[in-house]
């Protein structure tokens, strides 16, 4: 779940019949100067056995946009993470810090993965992945040689993770048209 806040994230997982939540806000410890907006965060939230552990990464930007849960799965160490992009239009470079920090920590992960997401890009999705653009690709010229978003969700992704729609659309070539 991402912008989660902590009233209403709880009602819609006792609507959802989730027994359990666990919010980035709740890991991450206020700063004083904290602005309201920083109460909203992500959540990873579901059934059964809660998760053994959750952690936020803690060396972003805005770390309260991440959360990470270690669940076992059929006896599998998984881990789920959510994780929010902040709007380049209003916090500019740290969009891109905030993506290449977490991509970072993806491609340190062994095992199985899963992740949901408003990364807030791409600019271009394309069905020809090598042809997809993000807002803040590596290489513009605003990132002084800096890393783009591209490394968490373009063709030079830096893990090994692939989305749903291209997990899919090989077995659904209507769907390309």
């Amino acid at each position: 779940l991402q912008e989660a806040h902590p009233t209403s994230v709880q009602e819609l997982c006792e609507a959802a019949g989730l027994t359990w939540c666990r919010l980035a806000v709740d890991v991450r410890t206020p700063q004083p100067d904290d602005r309201p907006v920083r109460r909203r965060g992500v959540a990873i939230a579901g059934s059964g056995q809660a998760p053994a552990e959750v952690f936020i990464l803690p060396d972003l930007p805005l770390p309260e946009r991440t959360l990470v849960a270690r669940l076992s799965l059929g006896g599998t160490d998984t881990y789920a993470a959510s994780y929010r992009a902040p709007p380049g239009v209003s916090w500019f470079e740290t969009k891109p810090q905030q993506a290449v920090g977490f991509a970072r920590w993806l491609s340190t992960v062994e095992g199985a993965v899963l992740f949901g997401a408003d990364a807030n890009t791409p600019l271009v999705d394309a069905v020809d992945f090598a042809a997809t653009r993000t807002h803040w690709q590596s290489g513009l010229r605003r990132l002084n040689g800096a890393p783009g978003d591209d490394l968490l969700v373009g063709p030079q992704k830096i893990h090994g993770l692939d989305d749903a729609l291209r997990l899919w659309l090989p077995d659904h070539p209507e769907a390309e048209a």
